[in-house]
């Protein structure tokens, strides 16, 4: 009995962790127009239902800064990547790059390339307005 306690509690935590969580998982969209997409009480950004990814403009990704306890998320190629837990992005610095904006041109020229992306969530799309 114990052992299989013990065994669905792993499940779940496994399970419960990884990169594909979508955003809306995390943030509680209220239901608007039916135009596909809700808004997130706790940033006020649009969410795309179908995808549950933010919607946000690059002045809009400009809040997500790491500073002062808010998350970090950077922008490569209009895609948004959360990385709030990545230590070398502690308080929204990386090698002279900060959170909160487009890093593409960076990134593209960094000695590890895009391929260290994998290693974050998608947590929006970049979209003009």
């Amino acid at each position: 009995m114990r052992n299989t306690v013990i065994g669905i509690i792993l499940m779940l935590v496994i399970t419960g962790c990884t990169a594909e969580t979508p955003i809306a998982d995390v943030f509680t969209p209220t239901p608007v127009e039916n135009n596909g997409e809700t808004i997130d009480e706790l940033t006020g950004l649009r969410i795309e239902v179908e995808s549950g990814l933010l919607l946000m403009t690059i002045e809009e990704l400009a809040q997500f800064n790491g500073k002062e306890g808010n998350l970090a998320f950077v922008a490569v190629d209009g895609q948004v990547y959360d990385v709030s837990n990545e230590p070398n992005w502690r308080n929204g610095d990386h090698n002279g790059q900060q959170a909160g904006q487009d890093v593409s041109a960076y990134i593209t020229g960094a000695p590890h390339g895009k391929g260290i992306l994998e290693r974050f969530t998608v947590v929006g799309k970049i979209i003009n307005e």
